[in-house]
């Protein structure tokens, strides 16, 4: 018999994230690939999301609605009331994961009431995807910004008395105050196959899996086609199919129609399941985050979901921010430049052509390095270790 029993813990991953919203597509793969790896990993994980207007609870046992959110009002009743309700009386949590959203003095008041007094010893994490984030937005209205203010100084004033670590993408040892738990993001490998051989024929198509965002930079892609003939080896032509939408949609729209590429590059809109792997089955290079310098954080303060999409489908990739899982020992990333300038796409086609010439072989060697080093089990391993010290 072994010396020690690991014991399973209850936990719950809590979001705000509307998984009804197509445009969201990429993050509720994420949140569902997170529970699936806490429970690989011996926990009972149960899920909290939103969709459409209701309040979903995913449980090992069903799944079932726990309140409607008709209105601002009973949203702001649930998410300080109504939640701390079902806490208490449900399922006995030893860890809380709750994905960071605008938080306010009264909703930390809450948890840190249910830490001390309906659940001692319960762990409070707090997931924050992007740090620092608050140049990531985009037209906010006056509410917003009110709303972004409240959340900063709650969070600078209250987190470190209510949570037990944040759980971020960057390389901050402590946020708020708090302790970190270092990670990057992951991915989901439960259900892929190893990619099949991409023929190049005349045609090199790019894809760009993303939210359709100014931090994005998309805009530098598309400019950068409108002078790719001028030097593209082999003579091929060139397609970018983006897959994603945002606020940058329509501003995109209005440059592609300037530039005259109504022909070369494709809106698909958000994609999943057969339709975007056939998409990616057809293309030969990923479009990563050409534009994170725009919200200062192209230094590897945080990593995205699409690298990750790309490695995996064994679909080389370009970005110009830093990502610590592909750094400058990872062949298959090409950095580009992290400034306002154009991509050079001759220089892009290049790697790719030396790439295939050199390492027939790569999409295999990189679907199972993704496989080994990127799932969120190997991920989240970290939170699970501090969850169970």
């Amino acid at each position: 018999m072994p010396d020690h029993i690991p014991i399973k813990m209850h936990l719950i991953l809590i979001t705000r994230v509307n998984t009804g919203n197509p445009v969201l597509v990429g993050v509720t793969k994420k949140i569902h690939g997170q529970v699936e790896a806490l429970r690989e990993l011996g926990n009972t994980s149960d899920l909290m999301y939103i969709q459409g207007s209701d309040v979903v609870v995913e449980a090992v046992d069903g799944r079932r609605t726990i309140s409607r959110l008709r209105h601002a009002w009973s949203r702001f009743l649930f998410y300080h009331f109504g939640l701390f309700r079902f806490l208490r009386s449900g399922r006995p949590y030893d860890g809380l994961l709750i994905r960071h959203f605008r938080m306010d003095p009264l909703f930390l008041f809450q948890l840190w009431r249910f830490k001390t007094f309906s659940h001692p010893g319960c762990k409070i994490v707090l997931e924050v995807p992007t740090y620092p984030y608050d140049r990531e937005g985009h037209d906010q209205t006056w509410l917003d910004r009110i709303e972004s203010d409240v959340d900063h100084w709650t969070l600078t004033w209250l987190a470190n008395i209510v949570f037990s670590r944040v759980l971020t993408y960057s390389r901050y040892d402590r946020i708020w105050g708090v302790s970190t738990i270092q990670t990057d993001n992951g991915i989901s490998v439960t259900g892929i196959a190893p990619p099949p051989p991409r023929a190049l024929d005349r045609v090199f198509r790019m894809i760009a899996i993303t939210s359709v965002e100014p931090w994005q930079g998309l805009d530098r892609i598309i400019r950068g086609m409108a002078r790719a003939p001028q030097g593209i080896p082999g003579g091929l032509s060139i397609e970018l199919h983006i897959v994603g939408n945002g606020a940058a949609l329509k501003d995109l729209q209005e440059l592609v129609s300037e530039l005259d590429l109504g022909q070369s590059v494709i809106f698909h809109g958000p994609s999943s399941g057969l339709a975007l792997d056939d998409l990616l089955t057809k293309a030969h290079v990923g479009v990563g985050s050409l534009g994170r310098h725009r919200t200062g954080n192209e230094g590897g303060q945080t990593t995205t979901l699409k690298a990750r999409e790309y490695a995996l489908r064994g679909l080389p990739f370009f970005q110009s921010m830093v990502d610590h899982d592909f750094g400058t020992d990872y062949r298959y990333c090409l950095r580009v430049p992290s400034h306002e300038d154009a991509i050079d796409l001759s220089d892009v086609v290049k790697w790719y052509l030396d790439l295939a010439r050199d390492t027939p072989d790569f999409a295999t060697w990189m679907y199972h390095d993704a496989v080994k080093r990127l799932s969120w089990t190997r991920k989240l391993k970290p939170v699970h270790d501090f969850l169970h010290a």
